[in-house]
């Protein structure tokens, strides 16, 4: 079992004490997965509850500052709530019988995966919230609204800079369908009915271009570190 204790986590001492098995605290990740799954099958619930605690409860402050990682700067308040998130994504899988950790660390890689998932629907949720004031803002403003008020980026810096260099290179009537489209998650067909002259297809092919120029500037710097 993971188990970070630096700090004590209200979280993680809840998660601990539901042990309540000393056989469960001796027991690998992968192994504690099996009790579970066997626990779940034979209909035995307290069982499944104590080794869910064993085997999740040591993991809240690890994924916390995981998290934390990459919520820099004013995001880095959101990390705790993303850790119980992940926790709560993770129990309804093992209790679905949806995880099969056979190969010892398996199990850890498979929650960085859970939790890498959470982080980014947050960035998507938390930029199309921002993207509603984004539609016609001049682009001199458009790089602070991105960052944080500090400057940082939130995430990893080449992703931020490759949108915002690709944002400069369209003009103000595609960057309004790709904030709108893209960012925000608008609807193809009702934002061709607010911009005079715009399509469907239109648009559907400057988000394909500017995917394709995204991917291809994103390849390069990755390529460049």
């Amino acid at each position: 079992m993971f188990d970070e204790r630096d700090g004590d986590d209200p979280a993680a001492t809840v998660a601990r004490s539901l042990t309540g098995s000393p056989d469960l605290a001796r027991l690998s990740d992968e192994e504690l997965v099996e009790v579970v799954r066997e626990a779940q099958a034979a209909g035995d619930v307290e069982r499944a509850k104590r080794a869910l605690g064993a085997l999740l409860g040591g993991y809240v402050p690890h994924l916390k500052k995981r998290a934390q990682l990459r919520l820099a700067g004013d995001l880095a308040c959101h990390a705790e709530d993303i850790a119980q998130e992940t926790l709560s994504d993770a129990t309804s899988s093992l209790l679905a019988g949806k995880i099969d950790a056979g190969r010892p660390g398996s199990f850890r890689a498979w929650l960085h995966r859970v939790l890498d998932r959470r982080i980014d629907d947050f960035f998507r949720q938390h930029y199309r919230r921002q993207a509603t004031q984004l539609q016609d803002t001049p682009l001199d403003a458009l790089a602070p609204t991105l960052c944080g008020e500090d400057g940082r980026f939130a995430d990893r810096i080449h992703v931020r800079e490759a949108v915002l260099a690709e944002l400069r290179a369209l003009n103000a009537r595609h960057r309004t369908v790709v904030v709108a489209v893209e960012l925000r998650g608008d609807d193809p067909a009702s934002v061709a009915a607010r911009i005079p002259g715009m399509t469907v297809d239109n648009i559907y092919q400057i988000c394909s271009r500017f995917r394709r120029r995204l991917k291809q500037s994103l390849r390069g710097r990755t390529e460049g570190e």
